[in-house]
């Protein structure tokens, strides 16, 4: 390896150390939910959209969502387009 990668990988290292959640380059283990709490977290979102509030949700959540369609993958779409996924 040259020189330079060999410091760019010590500063990744270094920076995801000090990064809460570790490297953020790094897929995030997959969110383990039970239809209920995905059922909860929908109506959770819909109620404050409700409101005409973008709702905050995880990004694990929010592709849950997604991948149930119907409605909850429209939630998601309109959360996403919103700027409301974390």
């Amino acid at each position: 390896m040259s020189t330079d990668t060999v410091r760019q990988l010590r500063v990744r290292r270094a920076a995801a150390v000090r990064l809460e959640g570790g490297d953020p380059w790094r897929r995030p283990e997959p969110a383990h939910l039970t239809a209920a709490q995905l059922s909860a977290w929908s109506a959770a979102a819909n109620w404050i959209a409700a409101d005409g509030v973008t709702p905050i949700i995880p990004r694990e959540v929010l592709r849950l969502l997604w991948q149930r369609g119907g409605p909850d993958r429209q939630l998601a779409e309109r959360i996403a387009t919103n700027g409301g996924g974390r």
